[in-house]
């Protein structure tokens, strides 16, 4: 079904998720028409009252929406290292977020480069088990409400 419709010429040769994403694309774009109206209404007309509290909503609206397809790249991206991290198993949790990756070297040693994963509660060390594969073996977890960092004065 899905190929003969990408086929018929009123669809333009788009894909079905190009379809379901118009409206989401369109409510991001009212905002900004709200404003407009609002900047070319005068606070003594009637629809000056309902224009800023549809254009209110329509900012809780959109906000919702951003802070879901952030959520769900976060999800996509938690999802993602979990398939190529061996050793580690659910990684995925509601309140976990993922900040950020990058290499570490172990000190006390010439050449081993360690990747390092930080999230908002915990911080995975790994090593690179091949560059073509881009897979990573679990060397140590660290969970940031059990751990207690020290520095000490040079």
């Amino acid at each position: 079904f899905l190929q003969k419709a990408l086929m018929d010429p009123r669809t333009r040769e788009l894909s079905l998720h190009s379809f379901l994403i118009k409206p989401i694309q369109r409510i991001c774009k009212y905002p900004l028409l709200f404003r407009n109206l609002i900047s070319q209404t005068s606070k003594d007309h009637p629809d000056y009252e309902p224009l800023s509290a549809a254009s209110s909503k329509i900012e809780e609206a959109v906000t919702y929406i951003n802070e879901a397809k952030r959520r769900a790249e976060q999800l996509s991206k938690i999802y993602e290292l979990q398939s190529t991290i061996s050793g580690i198993k659910d990684l995925v949790a509601p309140s976990r977020w993922f900040l950020k990756e990058g290499p570490a070297k172990l000190l006390g040693t010439r050449t081993q480069i360690l990747n390092v994963f930080l999230f908002n509660d915990l911080v995975l060390i790994t090593r690179l088990r091949g560059i073509i594969s881009g897979k990573y073996k679990l060397r140590a977890t660290l969970i940031l409400a059990e751990t207690k960092l020290v520095l000490h004065a040079a």
